[in-house]
């Protein structure tokens, strides 16, 4: 059988070539099955819900777009996170939701400014982020000066532990 189709005249070839496909299309589906996340699917406040869930294998991203009134925070991945037995995270979609703005607050901004965003609560006393249009510049001093209070209240504490330490171990018990 000479020619450049022989395989497909000769039964016992093409028995084998069935054969080699088969597994390794099975090989191929049991690593997708056991990569698939199953759990997490859906993004409260969002296009993901159980009509539209997330799709997907580790690693994947499942885009979303939140629904009117909340704004998108951080992105949703398809994970698995163990730290050696232990599992935090199996075969999820994790990350990203939808945080609902204070509805007296969630304009856009002007041409020209940037919006800050912090936690509040609304005038029923319901979780929100509460928008503030700043300049650009405004803005990142807002961030520095945060910034600045986190660091320096981490320095006082560690001040005040070595002043405690020092204190009590310099002054011997009587």
């Amino acid at each position: 059988m000479k020619g450049k189709f022989a395989h497909t005249r000769n039964p016992g070839l093409l028995s084998i070539w069935y054969i080699f496909a088969s597994c390794f299309w099975a090989v191929s589906m049991a690593k997708v099955l056991q990569d698939t996340c199953a759990a997490g699917t859906t993004v409260a406040h969002s296009n993901r819900n159980m009509t539209n869930p997330c799709t997907g294998a580790i690693g994947d991203e499942c885009v979303f777009e939140c629904l009117p009134g909340y704004i998108p925070v951080g992105r949703h991945f398809c994970q698995d996170y163990r730290v050696g037995a232990e599992v935090f995270i199996d075969h999820a979609f994790f990350g990203g939701r939808c945080d609902r703005l204070c509805p007296a607050t969630s304009k856009p901004c002007g041409v020209g400014t940037t919006s800050l965003r912090v936690n509040a609560t609304d005038d029923t006393g319901v979780p929100c982020l509460h928008t503030q249009c700043m300049s650009a510049d405004a803005a990142l001093l807002n961030l520095a000066k945060g910034n600045y209070e986190v660091w320096l209240a981490a320095l006082n504490s560690l001040r005040t532990y070595h002043r405690y330490h020092l204190l009590h171990e310099a002054i011997p018990a009587t």
